[in-house]
């Protein structure tokens, strides 16, 4: 069933840390926390980039795996699994109906690639455990 399932390629720019996501600011004179406009940006930046390779697609409704494989910009000290937040975020709603289905999740040090950095997504789907 997977082979019909493509290979999601973000480039790095439209990755953002998790740790960058919230942002407090003051607002009528208290302190609020909202989601950061860059994090809010490559977020919706890596959505339109999953609708376009998704196509027309159903979303998936079974368990499923996902593996992401890091090629990173340069050799900055960075922690891979600090993307899942947002590229599960991302792939909600489109890939698949809640990140709540993700019941494997790798992230992989791939490799740096300066010319070419990216996150490959491989979706698999799971067979469902029955009871």
């Amino acid at each position: 069933m997977s082979e019909d399932l493509p290979t999601i390629i973000l480039p790095w720019k439209f990755c953002a840390q998790a740790n960058h996501r919230l942002m407090p600011v003051i607002r009528g004179g208290r302190a609020i926390v909202i989601t950061a406009p860059p994090y809010r940006q490559a977020k919706e930046s890596a959505e339109l980039s999953i609708k376009r390779q998704w196509g027309r697609r159903a979303i998936l409704t079974a368990p499923l795996a996902v593996i992401a494989r890091c090629y990173f910009p340069d050799r900055r000290r960075r922690d891979a699994s600090n993307l899942s937040k947002m590229l599960g975020d991302a792939m909600s709603g489109i890939v698949y109906e809640d990140d709540s289905q993700v019941h494997r999740e790798t992230y992989e040090r791939t490799g740096i690639d300066r010319a070419n950095p990216r996150v490959v997504i491989t979706i698999t789907p799971l067979t469902p455990i029955t009871e």
